[in-house]
This record gives structure tokens, C-alpha cells and sequence, in this order.
């Protein structure tokens, strides 16, 4: 029977933690994979596929929200765009504003960001949230554009 050498014996176990590394960060990786889709959709849903809230200032004197819109579609589309601001009054959210924002003419592939600011109200409660309420899509009517000589 033949011996182990130390080398051998080093090499077989690099390969085993080795294999057991790869195969645990490939796993984490499907796994977060899934995760960062599973939260897309749920996003996608929310926000009408081609509009997502990037970030928020809830905690300045009037909250906003940086946002983008994508136009996903094969023309130039107007889209109409209903925030809600929220504040945590008791244990359910109530909304205390509603904010509509139309964004013209976007081309499509093209990603146009913006922000959408709170109405100055006399709401004690402070803004816990902003949401996007609901997504309307118009395509943009070529009928109405001028003429070209």
C-alpha cells in the first residue's frame, strides 16, 4: 500500500476547501440571485415596471424623493405619476398627501430622474414614507407633432 506524502495529503485537502468554498459562495450567489429578483417583482409590481423611487429625505424640512422613470417601450411615452407621502399617525400608515407628477416625452431606452416633493401642509405628523400610487403610460400622439418642411 502506498503512502501519503504530506504534499499529497496537503493538496487533497485545498482541493476539499476549496470545492466546499466555491460550491457555498455559488450557492449564496443563486440564492441572492433569487432574493434581488423576488424583490424586483415585488418593486415591478408597485411601480408599474418603469418607475422606482431611488431614494428618500424623510427627515428635511420638507420630505422628497429622488426617482427614475425608464421608458422600457418601443416609442416616446408621457408618463403620469401619483405619489402618496405617509406618516405613521397611529399603527397603520395614513396618507397625508398626494402628489401627481407627469414626465413628457421619454424616449425610449431613455432613464429620466427627478424628484417629487411633499406639498407644504399643516400635518403635525412627520412623512414616514413616499409611495408610488399609481403609473399611467400615454403614447406620445405623432399626429400632434408639427410638420417637417
Amino acid at each position: 500500500m502506498r503512502r501519503c506524502t504530506p504534499f499529497t495529503l496537503s493538496a487533497v485537502i485545498a482541493a476539499a476547501v476549496l470545492v466546499t468554498a466555491c460550491t457555498s459562495s455559488n450557492v449564496d450567489a443563486v440564492n441572492d440571485a433569487a432574493d434581488r429578483k423576488a424583490g424586483a417583482s415585488e418593486k415591478s409590481a408597485q411601480t408599474g415596471d418603469s418607475v422606482r423611487i431611488i431614494s428618500m429625505r424623510l427627515d428635511a424640512p420638507t420630505p422628497s424623493a429622488a426617482f427614475e422613470v425608464t421608458n422600457y417601450e418601443d416609442e416616446v411615452y408621457t408618463y403620469g405619476i401619483t405619489f402618496e407621502f405617509l406618516t405613521q399617525a397611529t399603527e397603520e400608515s395614513e396618507v397625508a398627501a398626494t402628489v401627481r407628477r407627469t414626465i413628457a416625452s421619454v424616449k425610449p431606452g431613455q432613464t429620466v430622474e427627478t424628484t417629487v416633493t411633499a406639498p407644504k401642509a399643516g400635518d403635525p405628523d412627520p412623512v414616514s414614507e413616499i409611495r408610488i400610487a399609481d403609473v399611467t403610460l400615454v403614447p406620445q400622439d405623432r399626429s400632434a407633432s408639427p410638420a417637417r418642411p
